[in-house]
């Protein structure tokens, strides 16, 4: 069984706590939380939905940082913190910089016909980089605090680099971390980025009106080859039908993407048919959406005789406590048997396993514990550890970049916590 606590539309505001109309519910959620691992035990894994801030700025990211750790302190047990993973919501982006050239370029992602959208962004990802720096611009402060997350994907970590001399053709516009294992089937948590189009205009599919537009989500963004032995769970902002391609991409995501997490929409709900489909209420409802309380989600997972199941038990604000929301909370299996499926041994041996490595703290309080290092010493910890890779003309900034993702995605990360325990 792998267990996780969900989450959403967190809308992380910078303001004093006479002003914080959730400063109360917060600390209830926090006691809420200690009762939950007292009952369950060890919570290994912490998704959130998007919308992590309010306006995409710097202090509000900072913000949402110190409340996440206190969010894992609280899920803290026999010495084990959850991991954290993290996508972008259109409140994590800073409509800002390059607002002329933005919408120049957006009304292309918007351009359907044809898969127009699809060759231009092909095209830019291809020949002209800089097209995609400023596509990307919006979620710089989103960027930097994914980062110690692990969950920007390689296009935008290639970007945050500031490297003239970029080559994005083979970079993923997804990430992907494998997370565990459940009988023969490795499980991936995979996150997909569902803001590139927008610009506050942006509107759910059905509900258009003049001058709004549906959102785009191009096929690189979730293009992600599946083996039959792996369970693929997806995270994303929006809910699907918020694509103008909704048809066609929710096919593909309902054959790659067993189990589907979405936020945006404030408003809890779930359905199970060709996948499991959990679309999450918010932990922070706007000011004045009283329809839609805080929520929040325990959910576990576990796969017998090729048998997916997945148990949702949603808890909800009542104004002075969270309590179980029973409308909500509901149990769903899936079948993971395909039509001329292969025989169990060739599941096993089907695709190539991606490595897991277990750390003794969360990855994300590694690298927080790394960056938080003087300079000389960060410098010492990757020369001794990854000098061949470190390009002396590269700034500090850039190596230690470099030096995370790499220890990250070699799984020696464990040899990085080993340095940190000597300092």
């Amino acid at each position: 069984m792998i267990r996780f606590l969900q989450i959403s539309d967190i809308h992380f505001l910078c303001c004093n706590e006479t002003d914080d109309e959730y400063a109360q519910m917060r600390e209830r959620f926090r006691e809420d939380l200690l009762y939950l691992k007292h009952e369950v035990g060890v919570i290994p894994y912490l998704l959130i939905c998007g919308d992590i801030a309010n306006k995409g700025q710097e202090n509000e990211f900072e913000a949402a940082k110190a409340y996440i750790n206190e969010i894992c302190v609280a899920l803290e047990k026999n010495g084990q913190k959850p991991d954290v993973f993290v996508v972008p919501g259109n409140h994590d982006i800073d409509r800002t910089p390059y607002k002329t050239t933005r919408s120049h370029l957006l009304s292309k992602l918007l351009s359907f016909e044809n898969k127009e959208n699809e060759h231009f962004l092909q095209e830019c990802r291809k020949t002209e980089p800089e097209s995609m720096k400023i596509l990307y611009s919006p979620l710089e402060a989103y960027t930097k605090f994914a980062d110690d997350y692990s969950s920007n994907d390689k296009l935008n970590e290639a970007l945050n680099l500031k490297d003239e001399s970029l080559e994005l053709q083979d970079k993923n516009l997804f990430w992907r971390r494998p997370i565990g294992k459940l009988g023969n089937y490795t499980v991936n948590i995979i996150g997909i980025n569902s803001t590139l189009a927008c610009d506050g205009k942006e509107r759910e599919k059905p509900n258009l009106s003049k001058g709004e537009h549906a959102l785009f989500v191009p096929f690189m963004g979730y293009n992600v080859v599946t083996h039959s032995n792996e369970v693929n769970i997806s995270m994303v902002h929006h809910p699907l039908n918020w694509l103008g391609n909704e048809k066609y991409v929710q096919k593909v995501f309902d054959d790659r993407f067993k189990i589907q997490f979405y936020g945006h929409m404030h408003k809890q709900s779930s359905c199970s048919n060709a996948a499991i489909k959990i679309y999450s209420g918010a932990l922070q409802p706007p000011f004045g959406e009283d329809d839609y309380p805080p929520i929040y989600n325990y959910i576990e997972i576990d796969i017998k005789d090729s048998e997916l199941s997945v148990s949702i038990n949603c808890r909800i604000w009542d104004g002075t406590k969270f309590c179980r929301y029973e409308q909500e909370s509901k149990s769903y299996s899936l079948s993971l048997v395909r039509e001329n499926s292969w025989s169990t041994e060739d599941k096993i041996n089907a695709g190539q396993e991606l490595p897991i490595e277990v750390t003794p703290l969360p990855k994300h309080e590694i690298i927080q514990r790394f960056r938080t290092l003087s300079q000389s010493v960060k410098k010492r910890i990757i020369a001794e550890l990854l000098p061949e890779e470190i390009n002396e003309k590269k700034s500090s900034y850039e190596k230690e970049l470099i030096f995370i993702r790499t220890m990250r995605d070699s799984c020696r990360l464990n040899e990085l916590y080993d340095k940190l325990k000597n300092i």
